[in-house]
């Protein structure tokens, strides 16, 4: 269950229940927030000021797992309710985007998180602290697809194709000119400009002007071939140069 047990002298006084989770988008890193139940479970704690702190982990990535953020709070102390009522409280924790790839480079699914919370009641007699409040919860693939959308982070997809040889035709050498022209805008900033010279490269490679554009109709046709193909035969870069470029449109 997705909920840990605060002890105060030994006795257990206030269960935090996790409710829900969600992300915001940062500068440079997203923030995740997780929601939880507080509810007063015995007199000792009733109404009474709690300082928490914790840390998050992610348990399910093999070697790669293990601490991935400090969990922090506002507004503290919490005070907690009264005996058998409950209050919500938030945590949140700030992620890089190169720790959030590292998790997408070694997901196969869900993502387990362990929550460890620590922190001390702050009582008349002085401080009591309290540590070891533990719980593990499992994010779905789904809820983990949606907080990547609501943090910005994108996925780096590679494309590959084997070199071109520029000595069997003027094409590759066209295309491999193309390919430059779009790496020097690109450390110049030009985007627009970049993208279209990454267009012409992928269009001299398989003999397109820069300027022919297919419509739909031409796009699923040379789809629908290659899906024909696979069936009987494996299908190599040279293969694949086609309908790439036919559904980017580069």
């Amino acid at each position: 269950m997705n909920e840990v047990w605060v002890n105060l002298n030994g006795r257990n006084a206030a269960r935090m229940l996790l409710k829900s989770q969600g992300a915001s988008r940062g500068v440079g890193l997203g923030r995740l927030w997780f929601r939880f139940d507080v509810q007063t479970r015995d007199e000792l704690a009733a109404s009474q000021p709690m300082w928490l702190a914790g840390i998050l982990q992610v348990r399910n990535l093999g070697a790669s797992g293990g601490y991935l953020a400090d969990l922090a709070m506002d507004n503290q102390p919490v005070l907690l309710p009264k005996l058998g009522e409950s209050r919500d409280i938030t945590f949140t924790a700030n992620l890089q985007y190169a720790q959030v790839q590292v998790i997408e480079d070694h997901r196969s699914g869900p993502v387990s998180l362990a929550f460890d919370f620590s922190g001390h009641w702050l009582l008349d007699d002085g401080p009591v602290p309290f540590w070891g409040c533990q719980l593990e919860t499992e994010i779905k693939q789904s809820e983990w697809i949606a907080i990547l959308e609501q943090i910005g982070h994108r996925r780096l997809m590679l494309l590959e194709i084997d070199a071109p040889d520029v000595d069997s035709s003027s094409a590759p050498a066209v295309a491999l000119q193309y390919f430059g022209d779009a790496q020097r805008q690109y450390l110049g900033q030009e985007w627009r400009l970049t993208v279209e010279s990454l267009r012409q490269c992928l269009a001299a490679l398989v003999g397109k002007g820069p300027d022919d554009e297919d419509d739909d109709s031409e796009v699923r046709a040379v789809l629908k071939e290659v899906r024909k193909a696979t069936v009987t035969g494996r299908i190599g870069y040279a293969q694949r140069q086609e309908p790439v470029r036919a559904a980017l449109k580069f």
